[in-house]
């Protein structure tokens, strides 16, 4: 079988699945749209390294303990590779002992953004098998009509609208299943980079804390 008769198959097979394949395809469009542009906001936070991390942890704590100001340590923050470090750097305030919680304001921020993505997603994810099912429904609706006409040519009446629910059925349900996969790995992506803010500011907690120790 050569390309021009695989086209033609896959031609065939989409039109035997009737109108309702068009919106099942906009919403895999969709699905994969917005898992692309949550995935590059992740991977922002999730490219940073541990050895960066570390790093970036040290400097900070060398800089509470030295005590410098909050307009030196804000600069830091803004200049450093470190994508949860500039995240920070937007949220700080003026006062020294908020340098925790910006990091705790900056998780929520980002969580919140991805949170966005992802109730979109689940949404798209759950309409696909439903527009199957609405599908299925029109096929078989036409297959009792025919059933009903006692219509010439009755049989393939039947066979097209049994086919087209089978397939309306089976295309929803594509879409659908790497959409599951795909909400599950984003979740876990966004629950590892809540941890990691999560760590900077219990390590910033921890500096201030040994620095008024001191």
């Amino acid at each position: 079988m050569d390309a021009a008769d695989i086209l033609q198959s896959a031609v065939y097979y989409w039109a035997s699945g009737g109108i309702i394949l068009v919106p099942i395809a906009c919403v895999c469009f969709c699905i994969w749209y917005f898992f692309l542009k949550a995935r590059s906001r992740i991977q922002q936070f999730l490219s940073v390294p541990e050895s960066m991390m570390e790093e970036s942890r040290n400097i900070l704590q060398d800089k509470i303990m030295k005590g410098e100001c909050m307009s030196r340590i804000q600069e830091f923050l803004r200049q450093s590779d470190n994508r949860f470090l500039n995240a920070a750097c937007f949220v700080t305030d003026r006062e020294y002992g908020e340098l925790p919680e910006s990091f705790d304001r900056a998780r929520i921020a980002e969580a919140r953004i991805i949170t966005r993505y992802l109730s979109v997603l689940k949404a798209l994810v759950v309409s696909s098998p439903l527009l199957g099912l609405l599908g299925t429904v029109l096929g078989m609706i036409t297959t009792f009509n025919a059933l009903g006409a006692g219509m010439s040519g009755a049989t393939g009446i039947m066979a097209s609208g049994i086919s087209r629910a089978l397939i309306t059925t089976q295309f929803g349900l594509i879409v659908a299943l790497p959409g599951i996969w795909i909400i599950s790995l984003l979740e876990r992506n966004t629950r590892s980079i809540e941890a990691r803010f999560a760590d900077l500011r219990i390590h910033c907690i921890s500096c201030l804390r040994m620095r008024h120790a001191v």
